[in-house]
């Protein structure tokens, strides 16, 4: 391979599979290559009621990711950039040690039935939106954080210190820095024109409706293609990719 190649390594977690992709970019054509695929699907746990929740099935899809880098090391060259691709708006929690607490809730979950209306009656509709500018579905983050407020077990609440979307929880498996980057994270889906903003808004929504916030923090911000710095050391340098395609669209509009 041209030793002036830049390698990019894509980590595509879709709704029912993912895919380990890596670029092969020489400064005029680009290559892509499939490096491994595999199942991506929630799984049902069971809950203290009796009945059971939607989740991610975190601890598989990273034993995937790792495969994934296993064999961009195998194929050779160096990586330019590597990143994740997936749902934003789901999220995970971090205790203040960055500890994962649990399984992250999957979007199908039902636990956000109902809390539209409930939003609705708490913060206006007209103000919501303006806030977000996207789409109203129970799915986005803004519903799940009042479902996490509203019917959660509050020791879950209480313990955590940090909430990262989806995009982020794998990699901060990694150590990388606890910064995410500055962009929308899944086209319509996502909670507002920035995981941060979004996730910062829909608390403050909450905490105008007299309820304390669920967790403690979201984590400061980085443009997408800022230089990731991480803790092991001996590696090159990795630039921050968008954390999905909605990021990536953002980076690419030709406006200030």
């Amino acid at each position: 391979m041209n030793r002036s190649t830049r390698n990019y390594l894509a980590l595509d977690l879709g709704a029912s599979g993912g895919r380990a992709i890596v670029g092969h970019f020489d400064g005029e054509r680009l290559a892509l290559v499939e490096l491994h695929r595999f199942a991506n699907g929630p799984v049902q746990l069971p809950r203290a009621d009796g009945g059971t929740s939607l989740h991610w099935n975190i601890l598989g899809l990273f034993a995937e990711i790792k495969e994934g880098l296993r064999r961009a090391a195998a194929a050779g060259g160096r990586l330019t950039s590597l990143g994740i691709d997936t749902w934003g708006v789901d999220f995970g929690l971090l205790d203040g040690r960055g500890q994962l607490l649990g399984n992250p809730y999957h979007y199908r979950d039902s636990r956000t039935d109902g809390m539209m209306g409930a939003a609705f009656r708490r913060v206006p509709r007209e103000e919501i939106f303006a806030a977000t500018g996207i789409q109203f579905m129970q799915l986005n983050t803004l519903y799940q954080l009042l479902a996490l407020a509203e019917r959660q077990d509050p020791g879950l609440t209480a313990a955590a210190t940090l909430l990262l979307t989806m995009p982020s929880v794998p990699s901060n498996g990694e150590r990388t820095s606890l910064s995410r980057d500055m962009s929308p994270s899944n086209s319509a889906s996502t909670p507002s024109g920035s995981e941060a903003r979004a996730a910062s808004r829909a608390l403050e929504f909450e905490m105008s409706a007299g309820q304390s916030s669920p967790v403690g923090h979201h984590p400061g911000c980085e443009p997408v293609g800022a230089h990731l710095e991480l803790e092991r050391p001996g590696r090159g340098p990795c630039l921050r990719p968008g954390g999905g395609g909605g990021a990536v669209r953002w980076a690419h509009v030709p406006a200030e």
